[in-house]
């Protein structure tokens, strides 16, 4: 009766095994590595004079699994440079292997789900080092699946302080943010805007030719309300940080926002835009005058456009913007492959390496050190002053975050009252709980 279960076990650790890893890449992945077992030890060579020698010791291996956005698989710039970056550890380190495979960072098939799973089922199997959004972190570390990391106060001090409220928990630092995401502001188009943006929302939405796109399916419309909200010198969230907006700062959001509505700001409806790429677009081509995208979507213009930037106006003045990260996190088991672990972090993110690699993906990285290797434009200069004051905010892409978008969506495109929009958003958080 036991038949099910071995083969149900058969099926699960050839599907760790094999994950989502590309056959064809130059970074070469053992398509079916093995499960460690205790083997005697090998009798000593023997040399010419007649004494042991000690036989050279088995290469150690870390597994690496990785997300698609941080891959060396492929044929652009960034994976291209991210596998002779793994060569050039390997060179140096020539009794080390780097096994590295591709899976998904959410749903079923997850790097999550397979450690929930593997570290029972196949052990050693289970990687030692992961890519993680940072939304999960909380999760990784109460369910005891990574380690805390083995890191020195001047790498910290060298990071983004955002990076900072995204890798520690209780004082420990369980993550290494490699890339920020979710750094929203605005964009124009200059022959559309040619007045100074203000800072304050109500001489914005006065301002001549004024309109503002957003998408609905994006997070930057959970970035304009946090934004405005925040503005008003109030957190959104409670002390556990979670979401928890109070009725009567967000109604005051939501008339900050009525009155950008009733001025025709909201032009384009936010439903029609899918991703940040259709707004940028859209302002390019003047169909709007200016948008609200991640800056990924900014580095991926092409650089003969020239577009106006900066940061989204607040209630009377601006407020620092909230990002959330792709970290690396240890899962390595024992002492031994932790410290295998932390070498081989450390060598992707020092900032020659993480540099050239974010440039390359058109990423934001972690720290000041690795930005200041990028070619020198106005934009990074913009980036650098956006991230020194930029706050961690992981929840961008929780079920509260996406009711919060889907809400503030519909209310610039409706007659509903603020007050409304409010009561309709704080019953459906409360009924999330």
């Amino acid at each position: 009766m036991q038949r099910p279960n071995v083969l149900w076990t058969i099926v699960l650790i050839l599907l760790l095994v094999t994950g989502c890893s590309d056959p064809s890449a130059r970074t070469p992945t053992p398509a079916s590595p093995t499960i460690p077992t205790r083997t005697p030890a090998p009798d000593a060579a023997v040399g010419d004079n007649g004494t042991a020698v000690e036989p050279t010791p088995a290469p150690k291996t870390i597994r690496l699994w990785t997300g698609t956005a941080v891959s060396p698989y492929g044929d652009t710039a960034a994976h291209t440079l991210l596998n002779e970056q793994l060569d050039t550890y390997r060179a140096a380190h020539p009794d080390t292997q780097i096994e590295v495979h591709v899976k998904n960072l959410s749903g079923p098939g997850s790097i999550l789900n397979y450690l929930r799973t593997g570290l029972t089922v196949a052990p050693g199997l289970m990687p030692d080092v992961i890519l993680l959004p940072s939304e999960q972190l909380l999760t990784f570390k109460t369910e005891n699946l990574i380690a805390p990391l083995s890191i020195e106060g001047s790498d910290i001090d060298n990071w983004y302080p955002a990076a900072v409220d995204l890798a520690v928990i209780e004082g420990d630092v369980y993550a290494w943010p490699f890339v920020f995401t979710n750094l929203h502001h605005l964009v124009w188009n200059t022959a559309a805007m040619t007045e100074t943006i203000p800072v304050d929302w109500a001489s914005f939405v006065q301002m001549e030719n004024a309109s503002l796109a957003f998408s609905a399916e994006t997070n930057a419309a959970v970035a304009l309300p946090l934004h405005l909200y925040r503005s008003t010198g109030s957190s959104p969230l409670d002390s556990n940080g979670v979401l928890a907006p109070t009725q009567p700062v967000t109604t005051a959001v939501y008339e900050l926002l009525q009155n950008g509505q009733l001025r025709d700001l909201f032009a384009v409806d936010p439903a029609i835009l899918t991703t940040d790429e259709q707004v940028l677009q859209a302002v390019v081509g003047n169909g709007v005058a200016m948008g609200v995208v991640a800056a990924e979507t900014m580095l991926a213009l092409d650089p003969e456009v020239v577009v106006g930037y900066d940061a989204i106006p607040g209630e009377s003045e601006l407020a620092p913007p909230l990002v959330s990260a792709l970290s690396w996190a240890v899962t390595a088991q024992t002492e031994s492959r932790q410290a295998l672990a932390n070498d081989l972090i450390a060598f992707l993110t020092a900032d020659d390496n993480l540099g050239a690699w974010s440039e390359a993906a058109q990423r934001l990285p972690n720290s000041a050190g690795a930005l200041a290797t990028w070619q020198n434009s106005a934009y990074a200069q913009f980036i650098d002053t956006q991230l020194e004051g930029a706050i961690g905010y992981p929840y961008y892409d929780s079920s509260r975050s996406r009711t919060l978008a889907e809400v503030t969506a519909a209310f610039v495109t409706t007659q509903q009252s603020p007050r409304a929009a409010t009561d309709s958003l704080l019953a459906r958080l409360e009924n999330s709980r």
